[in-house]
Order: C-alpha cells, then sequence, then structure tokens
C-alpha cells in the first residue's frame, strides 16, 4: 500500500513538472516570437525612407497605413505614430515638389524634415526594441516629438499640408 501511494504522489509530481515544463516553454516561445515581430516592424519602418524617396503617392499611402497598423498593434503612441506619418508625407511632397521644379536628378528633401523624420523614426525603434532604460526612451520620444513640432507647424511647410492632387499617375 505504501508502494502505491509513492508511485501515485510520484507519478503526479513527474506531471506536474511536465506541465510546467510545457508552460515554460509556451511563454519563452511567445516572448521569443513577439520579440521577432517587432524587429520586423522596425525593419519595415526603417525600410519607409526608401518609399519617401522613390514611391508614388498611392504606395506610399499604402505603405504607412500598414507600418500605422503594425506599429499601434505593439503598443507605440500614437503621438509618435502620426508624426512619423505626416513627416513622411511632408518629406514625399518636398520632394515631389522639388522634382517638378528643378527635375528628378537634382531634387532633393529639406534636411530640416528629414532630421526631424528620422528622430521620430530613431524614437520609434527604440521602443520596439526596448533599447536603453525606459526613460531614455521616453526622454528620446518627448524629444522627437517636439522636434517634430516644430518642424511640422513651420510656416515655410505649411504648403506641404495640402493632400496630394490624385492624378492617374500618382
Amino acid at each position: 500500500m505504501a508502494s502505491t501511494g509513492v508511485l501515485v504522489a510520484s507519478t503526479l509530481a513527474s506531471g506536474g513538472f511536465a506541465l510546467l515544463g510545457v508552460g515554460l516553454s509556451n511563454s519563452l516561445a511567445s516572448r521569443r516570437e513577439r520579440r521577432n515581430v517587432r524587429r520586423e516592424t522596425a525593419l519595415e519602418l526603417a525600410d519607409t525612407e526608401r518609399d519617401i524617396w522613390e514611391a508614388k503617392w498611392i504606395e506610399l499611402n499604402i505603405q504607412l497605413e500598414r507600418l500605422d497598423a503594425r506599429l499601434a498593434s505593439e503598443g507605440i503612441s500614437p503621438d509618435l505614430i502620426q508624426a512619423l506619418r505626416d513627416l513622411s508625407v511632408y518629406c514625399w511632397r518636398d520632394r515631389t515638389e522639388m522634382i517638378e521644379a528643378v527635375g528628378e536628378e537634382r531634387a532633393g528633401i529639406s534636411s530640416e524634415l528629414l532630421e526631424a523624420r528620422r528622430l521620430i523614426a530613431r524614437a520609434c525603434v527604440t521602443t520596439l526594441v526596448s533599447s536603453g532604460s525606459r526613460r531614455r526612451r521616453a526622454a528620446l520620444s518627448r524629444e522627437a516629438l517636439t522636434e517634430a513640432h516644430r518642424v511640422l507647424t513651420d510656416g515655410k511647410y505649411m504648403h506641404l499640408r495640402e493632400p496630394p492632387a490624385l492624378d492617374p499617375d500618382a
């Protein structure tokens, strides 16, 4: 009888340890998957700079919509997401206007707009990959939003707020 009790107890204990191991393994796999999605989102964010230089309006807008959704699902501040979108559109519109004025070979984007956009992107990436302390990430986000607000409300860029005229080639 005593040996039956020991057998039952050891069976229950080993079953409990197995369940604990499965739970821990699932938890680690879930964290790893979330980390991978956050890294992919950071890479996609970096890739959008190419779009402001090369994409047509519809392609840029689709990419920004996709990025907005990914950033929001990863917990990025709505203010950072909106600033990134606005600065991306301002950069794209600035380049488009320059192409019309001086031709594609000589067209660029205002360095002030690009720098503000890159600062916002850096704040998003830093949050996505949990780089640095929370305090440092929060400070970088505040700094980036302050600069974005300054640039977006600067009178010399106000004409870039208007939505682009849609033409069939856009």
